[in-house]
């Protein structure tokens, strides 16, 4: 039944795992009903929070374990795609992931709950989600959480806003790498990022 335990899934990793249980969901999803799909997702929360293959979570440099973030993302997407009405459900599946100390630390979690939002038209918490990640310790260096931040900033911030974060991305990079050589690199890349096409 939908309330049994869940499979250990032992021989596979963290990332291999939660596609495995990404694509039960979808399966559920085009032959059962939403409620069975929702039922699974709880499932696959519980084989993310105690499975051993997700249990390192986040570490600086980007090196880490996969913590499981694509169950929240693609549950999310699921319940956004069918009622573009309403993104109600879709922010309770990605918050209870901002509940989960791993997850808040991964920048691919942070990342894809800032694109659903920015989908959603939602600017203002599209926003607070980057401060939120941002705020993480071993987020405040992370180069493509920043990059991610002014892009937004420059597509649909104020001046000022996309000024703001210009200046405290570049202060946060450079105390990041500040034991590694200047080079014009991130000066290109800013332009890229202020002149693109998203």
């Amino acid at each position: 039944g939908a309330d049994a335990e869940a499979p250990p899934l032992s021989p596979f990793g963290g990332e291999q795992g939660a596609l495995i249980w990404v694509q039960y969901m979808r399966f559920l999803r085009r032959t059962a009903d939403a409620g069975h799909a929702r039922q699974l997702f709880l499932r696959a929360r519980k084989w993310q929070q105690s499975s051993p293959a997700t249990a390192a979570g986040a570490h600086p440099g980007g090196t880490r374990k996969c913590t499981g973030w694509q169950l929240y993302a693609a549950a999310a997407r699921m319940e956004w795609n069918a009622d573009r009405g309403s993104a109600a459900i879709a922010k309770k599946i990605f918050e209870l992931g901002m509940e989960d100390a791993r997850l808040v630390k991964d920048p691919d979690f942070i990342m894809a709950y800032h694109s659903f939002l920015v989908d959603a038209g939602d600017a203002d918490n599209a926003r607070a989600v980057c401060e939120r990640g941002l705020a993480e310790p071993e987020n405040s260096g992370c180069e493509r959480l920043w990059h991610m931040y002014a892009a937004f900033e420059y597509e649909q911030g104020e001046l000022a806003a996309a000024s703001e974060v210009e200046r405290r991305m570049q202060a946060a990079l450079a105390a990041a790498s500040s034991a590694q050589p200047v080079s014009p690199a991130p000066a290109l890349h800013l332009a890229l990022l202020k002149y693109g096409f998203g």
